[in-house]
């Protein structure tokens, strides 16, 4: 999805985003019997707060993942940017 940027703007930001599964001994499918974690992103934001808010919003699982002891956490990322003429 496109975002509207400001022309000067030099840096953009990102959530991310990592969720751990614990293990499930008892499982049949192999991989989920270790804690496993996994990293997803979100953005790019123009600003810290607006990827800080994707940060808050993401990393709070749903009841029922919560229940069966899935955590997660986040934060932000910067990147400067330099823009340059492609066409």
């Amino acid at each position: 999805m496109a975002r509207y940027m400001g022309k000067d703007d030099a840096e953009v930001f990102r959530a991310v985003i990592v969720t751990t599964y614990p293990a499930e001994p008892e499982s049949d499918y192999p991989p989920h019997r270790v804690e496993r974690k996994s990293t997803t992103h979100a953005g790019p934001y123009r600003t810290k707060g607006a990827a800080r808010a994707a940060v808050e919003r993401e990393s709070r699982p749903a009841r029922f993942w919560a229940e069966q002891g899935v955590t997660s956490e986040g934060y932000v990322e910067k990147a400067s940017i330099t823009w340059e003429r492609v066409e």
